[in-house]
């Protein structure tokens, strides 16, 4: 096969200073929905100087000595007046409730009044505290991507003007929107199929499994020739998922001149065998309700009318809702007769995944629009240029996963055909899966641990080392030589994701070159502005479809997704730069056709080999074999992707102006004596001491193998303090190993750029996408010849 250069970006991409690289112009603002410094609300100085200053031998029982029993004493009743303080800002109690108004109701309410009533600090009381401070120090420092409390906004990418240029509007938001959770759609659409009889409006559609030729079905893996009637055969191949089965019924009738009975009874035999797909399918989006309302326009006004009156119920309190986004009170009275309304009509609690984060719990959620307008040039677009090695290790790793693929792929190809002749792409996805899930995470371990190598053997950082800087023109030849080759891992494999931070005071700061990047993590293989959550409250679809023009003018070959598969996968997750010249392929059942691109079925899809190579034969253009796998690879990979191993104590490590490595420590959980230290004055005293035997600064993440985010530990805030001696303690007792991996907070609170209107400072990251515009692909959707 023969490689084909990819073509250079369009004239509106940023070149990564002295790299093949190219950034989208377009870059999503990620940020905290309240200013950091509010998180100093739960943080005390005068208990942390005092426990600094107990005696070694008395941190068991740091009581016994009477001025830090003062000052605990002291430090206590502050701490009442604080959490009271945190209680009763009202966008706190508006965040909370959106999350999960149960968790104010019966947590946080209650934990109010009892400061009120000078309750006793009880087992109840702390657990609700520990609710409280893990809500409140996100939503302080964690930049994120839901909800007013992680806004999105955008910013611009330029060659030329001042290096930062932040316009702040007058509010925090400005702009809201409510979206319904797919699984409350879904449980609906359920209710309506047990009720009605709703065939005659869905569209049937041949599963992507089952092959058609001449007067034969053909099924995979060898699983036989089934010769079929004409009626059937003709029903199998016009059923195309779009056109509704009343539709479909009729014009076959009318086509084989039979009743249509004789083609329902056909239909409903195809769908028997598994061959035929006739079901409520709805396809994977932000807004599940409008498709099932589209849905039910077709059905018949006798037999839709319950869940349409449902429907018009939920969606009358979905507007209460986006009205009163802002009135916690509103919010919480709304929320409440929506999950009356959707108990009574499905019989189901409104709540699923209690207790589990990222789990869609509740039945709706908010995304918002921040308020601001940021331009990113000049200088500070030079500072980008270390993202060059970083990047081209990028290439050389994904490469590297490919070539330990190839193999298995190829050994799988060669007993399907000899088996079956030409398989198909399902068949070939079908074929490997065993091997992708068995030991694809082990392939990747293995490049990165060989990544961690090179970039080790290339940075050669003294052992003892804090803290470590390097010239970008010192190492690029290094990287070159470390990091070879420009054979892209697979199509998908062209574009990388790296999150960028500003270390500066202010705007002024930055414009006078008083600033330094931090990068933040790296997502290989992966566009992030490809979410729909990206685009749910300010689109900027038609922007970035140029910049994928720019980047692929011909079509791609993509792979339907599964409409979820949590945590990662969900709706908002959904990829929505998709354009009709696409070629978008269905591999499963469980898969809803989806609405963009030019649809095939796995079956109908050749795999080829050609030389050395294997390619899939998709309407005359070839694409190479392993885009079909572009899934499982995407999830094993982006995440995986770090400059040195994430078990093992890292430097700060600083290229230019950009930090490429935060300095980072390690701990099993079980080295970790503090958590067995009685009464919480002794827990503080002792992780105190901890921090200073370790050289910790004040302010960290702490990342548990049990969790799926790191969160922020002030050492001089006691109720942080806890959430981490809790989570020791249930990495202890959990037993599973891993490591509690603790980073440097950087930037630091006062290293924060973005302001609001009233001057208030906020954490925020930059989410760049990046292009490799050297990188070859052996089939990217070239005509067949």
């Amino acid at each position: 096969m023969s490689a084909t250069p990819v073509a250079a970006a369009a004239d509106t991409a940023i070149p990564v200073p002295g790299s093949e690289w190219t950034l989208w112009p377009h870059v999503m603002v990620r940020s905290a929905g309240f200013p950091v410094d509010a998180v100093d609300l739960l943080a005390d100085t005068t208990v942390a100087t005092a426990a600094d200053r107990v005696a070694p031998g008395l941190h068991g029982d740091p009581e016994s000595d009477p001025a830090f029993r003062q000052a605990w004493g002291d430090h206590l009743r502050r701490r009442r007046t604080a959490l009271a303080d945190v209680l009763d800002d009202p966008w706190f109690q508006l965040a909370v409730s959106w999350q999960n108004r149960h968790v104010f109701d019966l947590g946080l309410a209650p934990l109010r009044r009892k400061i009120d009533q000078e309750g006793a600090r009880n087992s109840k009381w702390r657990q609700r505290e520990r609710a409280l401070t893990r809500y409140w120090q996100r939503y302080c420092t964690k930049n994120e991507s839901i909800g007013f409390f992680g806004p999105t906004g955008w910013a611009r990418l330029r060659l030329d003007g001042p290096a930062l240029d932040v316009t702040p509007g007058p509010g925090l938001v400005d702009r809201a929107e409510v979206f319904f959770e797919s699984w409350v759609v879904d449980l609906l659409g359920r209710e309506l199929e047990q009720e009605a009889d709703l065939r005659p409006w869905l569209a049937p559609r041949r599963a992507p499994h089952v092959a058609l030729a001449a007067d034969h079905v053909v099924l995979p893996g060898g699983r036989g020739r089934h010769r079929v009637d004409p009626l059937s055969m003709a029903a199998l191949a016009d059923a195309d998922g779009r056109t509704p089965a009343a539709e479909l019924i009729a014009r076959l009738a009318a086509r084989f001149d039979v009743g249509a009975d004789t083609v329902d009874a056909a239909l409903r035999e195809l769908q028997r065998r598994r061959w035929l797909i006739w079901r409520l399918d709805l396809p994977a989006s932000v807004r599940p309700e409008a498709e099932l309302a589209a849905l039910l326009e077709r059905a018949d006004p006798d037999k839709r009318w319950k869940t349409t009156v449902v429907l018009d119920g939920l969606r009358a309190a979905q507007e209460e809702l986006r009205a009163a986004w802002a009135d916690g009170a509103r919010v919480r009275a709304a929320m409440a007769a929506l999950d009356e309304t959707f108990t009574v009509a499905t019989g189901h609690l409104a709540v699923r995944n209690e207790g589990q984060a990222y789990g869609g719990r509740t039945p709706t959620y908010l995304e918002c629009g921040r308020d601001v307008a940021v331009d990113l040039g000049g200088e500070l677009v030079a500072a980008l240029a270390p993202l060059g090695p970083v990047l081209r290790s990028v290439r050389w790793l994904l490469a590297h996963i490919r070539q330990g693929l190839l193999a298995p792929v190829h050994e799988a190809y060669r007993k399907l055909a000899a088996t079956c002749g030409t398989p198909s792409a399902t068949e070939l996805w079908t074929a490997c899966m065993p091997w992708l899930t068995s030991r694809l995470d082990a392939l990747v371990g293995e490049a990165v641990a060989e990544l961690h190598r090179r970039w080790a053997d290339l940075l050669d950082v003294p052992p003892d080392a804090t803290c470590v800087t390097y010239r970008l023109a010192d190492i690029e030849a290094g990287a070159r030589e470390r990091f070879p080759g420009s054979e892209a891992g697979w199509t998908q494999a062209r574009w990388c994701s790296p999150d960028v931070m500003i270390a500066a005071a202010d705007q002024s700061a930055v414009r006078r070159g008083d600033f330094q990047l931090v990068l933040g993590e790296v997502h290989p293989a992966v566009n992030s502005l490809d979410f729909a959550w990206a685009h749910a409250t300010r689109s900027r679809r038609d922007e970035l479809i140029a910049c994928l023009d720019g980047d692929h003018p011909a079509g791609r070959l993509l792979v339907a997704l599964p409409r979820e598969a949590r945590p990662r996968l969900t709706a908002r997750s959904h990829p929505v730069l998709v354009r009709e010249t696409d070629d978008v392929l269905v591999l499963m059942p469980n898969i809803p056709l989806p609405r963009r691109g030019r649809v095939h079925l796995g079956a109908d899809v050749p795999v080829v080999a050609d030389g050395d190579g294997l390619y899939l034969s998709v309407a005359g253009r070839r694409f190479d074999a392993l885009d079909l796998f572009t899934g499982p690879l995407r999830a094993a990979v982006m995440q995986a992707f770090d400059m040195f191993p994430s078990d093992r104590p890292t430097p700060r490590v600083t290229i230019d102006r950009m930090v490429v490595a935060r300095r980072r420590w390690t701990f099993a959980p079980d080295t970790l004596s503090f958590a067995d230290v009685a009464g919480e004055a002794g827990r503080y005293v002792s992780v105190r001491a901890w921090r200073r035997d370790n050289g910790l600064p004040r302010h960290v993440f702490v990342k548990s193998p049990l969790e799926v985010k790191p969160f922020y530990v002030d050492f001089d805030s006691p109720p942080c303090v806890e959430l981490l001696v809790q989570t020791v303690s249930a990495a202890r007792r959990d037993g599973t190993g891993g490591h509690l991996v603790l980073s440097e907070m950087l930037p630091g609170p006062d290293e924060t750029w973005l302001r609001d209107a009233a001057g208030r400072r906020y954490t925020a990251e930059l989410r760049l996408v990046a292009h490799d515009t050297l990188a070859t692909i052996p089939d990217d959707g070239s005509p067949e010849t």
